[in-house]
């Protein structure tokens, strides 16, 4: 099954960090003209949280910190 899923161009192999390799769907639009976009792996939970915190809520670096100390937020 995974041999004959992985030859088919719907199904793409990802690779993520801690899970290793595993079939995920593609994209289903196929142009000639243009190349198929590789799919990515899902983000790690806790992947973005200090951008978040910094560029979204305007935290400093010293408040980050704290959340981190305090076990308040992780990140991966």
């Amino acid at each position: 099954m995974r041999a004959f899923s992985a030859e088919n161009p719907l199904f793409e192999l990802v690779e993520h960090p801690g899970v290793g390799q595993y079939l995920m769907p593609g994209s289903t639009a196929d142009f000639s003209a243009a190349p198929r976009v590789s799919m990515k792996a899902a983000t790690r939970m806790g992947q973005h949280t200090d951008e978040v915190l910094s560029h979204i809520l305007g935290l400093s670096d010293a408040e980050i910190g704290r959340l981190h100390d305090s076990q308040i937020v992780a990140a991966a």
